[in-house]
């Protein structure tokens, strides 16, 4: 759980196996930017505000906390980590107390 310590960089790791990445165009998987834009300077900022804003938030999700270096070590297999599926506990869901209330009518 090497991650849990510090931030993962895929490129980084990928040199270490011997994979490069220089074919790679990143115009197929997003939008270009256009740094030229008069509105560019103004845009970046309250972007970089914006994602200062989200990740000063607290958040009681794991994976939240994972991304941030905020997961403590501990005894957790990958399982539980990321194949679980989280639900929170003592309450149950709508749709489960009206099937409930239509098997009691139908008794």
């Amino acid at each position: 759980y090497l991650f849990f310590f510090k931030k993962w960089n895929q490129f980084e790791g990928n040199k270490k196996f011997g994979v490069i990445a220089q074919d790679l165009d990143l115009n197929l998987y997003s939008t270009p930017i256009n740094t030229k834009d008069e509105l560019y300077e103004q845009k970046r900022a309250e972007a970089v505000q914006l994602a200062k804003e989200i990740e000063s938030r607290p958040s009681q999700n794991r994976h939240v906390k994972e991304e941030r270096g905020l997961v403590p070590v501990g005894d957790y297999d990958e399982e539980e980590i990321y194949s679980s599926v989280q639900r929170p506990q003592n309450r149950s869901s709508s749709s489960g107390k009206q099937k409930s209330k239509q098997q009691q009518q139908q008794q």
